[in-house]
Parts: C-alpha cells; structure tokens; sequence
C-alpha cells in the first residue's frame, strides 16, 4: 500500500499528534524509515506552527532553533556545516601573527620559521584542539591570546581591518564545539529525535 505523503499531509491537517504518530510508527514496521522521517518532520512543522498562533514564544523559539540546528535530530547534516564553518573562522583568526601564545617558553625556540604555509597549519590544529570538547594532541602547544588583534582583509586599496580577540573566540570555539559535539552525538545514537507515542 502506498500514499503520496505530500497529497496526504493537507488531509490531515490537525494538530493532534495521533495520526502523525500513527502513520509514522507504520511505516517503520514496514522498514521505510525516510518516509517515517518526513511525517515526524511534518509533525513537528505542525505542531511548531501551533506553537506560534498560540503565542508560545519562548518553546516556538527553541523548537526552531532545534530544528535549524539538529533537524530535530533526523539527519542532521548540517551540523557539519557549522563544524566547518567554525573551524574555518578559527583558523582564520588564529593565523595572523601574534594571535597564539606558545604553552610553555622552551617550544618558542623549537618551532620552524613563520611562514604563511607553517601558521596557517598552526591555526588550523589550534582551532580543531579548541572546538573538540576532548584533549587531541593536534594544536595542544598553542593557546590563542589574550590581546586584541587585528585581521586585515580586502585588497590594497579598500582594506578593512577587524579587531579580535582571539582567547574570546577560543572560549566560544570551546563551548560551540561542546553543544554540537553532543548533539552529533545525540542524532547519531538516535537520543534525539523523540520517539512517537
């Protein structure tokens, strides 16, 4: 037995959780488990649409955040994109000159010249060493800095210069990669998404 789901998500057109509930627990029994996911995705868009037209701001907010960042745990792919994408910033406010601080003194006079290539590389090992919520011995000689930097970007003759910090970056690098670390972890194993009842 088959139905177009896209035909059928207007019939139902309810806010009751059952039919949703119904439906999605079918269609698993039956091993069919993208689809089991589209009707618990439509369930939720429901029930967050209910939310706001019942002005249940603050729980409409964090369902949409929930949504935006772990697809309510129904492959969350996109959590990869913010991984990389938080990396990428770090390495790139990690690599000017003077942004990271050697962890001890005697590791300043064993490092290779600063080269473009050699900083780059530095930055980008901090960076992941300060996203993963684990000790990884990748990037463990560097912290980033406790004075403010500037980051030049453009070309010779419309230059914009940005002012960081690069131990506040790191610290919110750190919890970043604490919350996304485990909600991987929590889609993966299945935690997150709530099971129909």
């Amino acid at each position: 037995m088959y139905v177009s789901l896209e035909e059928l998500f207007p019939k139902i057109a309810t806010t009751d959780r059952q039919p949703y509930a119904q439906l999605e627990q079918a269609l698993r029994k039956v091993g069919d488990d993208a689809r089991a996911n589209q009707v618990y995705l439509e369930r939720r868009r429901v029930e967050r649409k209910q939310m706001f037209f019942e002005r249940r701001f603050l729980k409409w907010l964090t369902d949409l955040l929930y949504r935006s960042v772990a697809n309510y745990g129904v492959r969350p792919y996109r959590l990869l994109g913010y991984t990389l994408l938080l990396i990428v910033l770090g390495t790139l406010f990690f690599s000017p000159p003077g942004a990271l601080n050697p962890k001890d003194d005697k590791r300043v006079s064993s490092t290779p010249g600063d080269s473009s290539d050699y900083n780059l590389a530095r930055a980008l090992g901090v960076s992941v060493h300060e996203f993963l919520p684990i000790e990884v011995p990748v990037g463990s000689g560097w912290v980033p800095a406790s004075r403010r930097i500037s980051i030049p970007f453009g070309t010779e003759k419309y230059r914009l210069c940005i002012r960081v910090w690069p131990s506040v970056y790191g610290t919110c690098l750190r919890l970043a990669g604490a919350i996304l670390v485990g909600i991987g972890l929590g889609s993966i194993t299945g935690l997150l998404r709530r099971v129909s009842t």
